[in-house]
C-alpha cells in the first residue's frame, strides 16, 4: 500500500488477516443481526504536516484478486 500526503509517500506492506466477524445480538432489526468485523492496526510511518489543509491518499500497490482490504479508520497523532 502507498500512502501519500503533502509529497511525500511511504509504501508499507499489508499482513494478511483473518477476517472474523463479530456478532451484535444487541441489534437486532427485523430478524437480521448485524455484524462487526475483528480490525488490525497497520502503523505506517511519520510524516511532516504543513499548516492548511491537505489531502491523504491510500492506493494498493498490487492486488491479489478483486478485493485489497476494508478500510475503517485512518488515525492521525501528534508526536509526543
Amino acid at each position: 500500500m502507498k500512502v501519500e500526503v503533502q509529497g511525500t509517500q511511504i509504501e508499507a506492506i499489508l499482513p494478511a488477516t483473518e477476517i472474523r466477524q463479530i456478532r451484535l445480538p444487541h441489534r437486532v432489526d427485523e430478524g437480521n443481526v448485524y455484524v462487526n468485523m475483528q480490525w488490525a492496526l497497520l502503523t505506517i510511518g511519520k510524516v511532516r504536516l504543513e499548516p492548511g489543509r491537505t489531502r491523504l491518499s491510500l492506493q494498493a500497490s498490487t492486488t491479489s484478486g478483486g478485493k485489497v482490504m476494508d478500510l475503517k479508520l485512518v488515525s492521525l497523532r501528534r508526536p509526543g
